[in-house]
């Protein structure tokens, strides 16, 4: 595998990131903290395996399937600012993180590229 691919590396350092952030969510709303990381390890897998996939329809799907889990994480992220388990700050930094990772892949995407 490319241990330069740039969108692994910015996705890997986003879950660092969302880490530090989560851990502010009550043990009483796990389920949403639990659903947030799990969200991001799968976006993790799937750029993972779109990345070794050689099939341009086959990795198209991946991609896809990509920019949904992280449209699906914006909105946890979203729900747990407003149940003021993150602050504003964190909030606008995530957005700008995500829409940077959105942007690469589609980026991705257009170029066709394995």
């Amino acid at each position: 595998m490319n241990n330069d691919f740039k969108i692994l590396k910015k996705v890997k350092d986003y879950i660092f990131f969302l880490e530090n952030i989560i851990i502010n969510v009550p043990k009483k709303d796990y389920i949403s903290k639990n659903v947030i990381y799990e969200t991001s390890l799968d976006i993790l897998y799937l750029t993972i395996k779109a990345n070794m996939i050689k099939d341009y329809q086959e990795r198209i799907e991946y991609q896809k399937e990509i920019l949904i889990l992280i449209n699906m994480l914006d909105f946890y992220i979203e729900r747990a600012y407003k149940f003021k388990h993150i602050n504003e700050d964190d909030l606008k930094k995530n957005s700008a993180k995500l829409t940077e990772i959105t942007k690469m892949i589609y980026g991705w995407i257009k170029s066709g590229n394995c």
